[in-house]
């Protein structure tokens, strides 16, 4: 058995985009930096990760109203790592 949950906490990098399915499904789309201190032999460097958030429905509806950039939030959730690729 897997297991796949995670909770990150961090800042809204930049202004939330909200957008419909042609079926109606709302999606928000939003990165979060989430920030770790990494120690390189006696200093301390700050290295930031961005994280692609995407929430679907009503919840998706209801965040788009109250969330901003450089916003604290905390997101729980499961991971799904995705690539592509930019045709030429």
């Amino acid at each position: 058995m897997s297991i796949n949950v995670v909770t990150l906490s961090g800042n809204i990098g930049r202004a939330p985009e909200i957008r419909s399915t042609q079926s109606g499904t709302s999606i928000l789309n939003f990165s979060l930096a989430v920030n770790e201190r990494i120690k390189k032999g006696d200093d301390f460097t700050d290295y930031t990760n961005w994280i692609e958030i995407v929430v679907f429905g009503r919840r998706a509806d209801s965040l788009s109203k109250i969330l901003t950039s450089g916003m604290k939030v905390a997101v729980s959730g499961h991971l799904r790592y995705s690539t592509w690729e930019r045709g030429i």
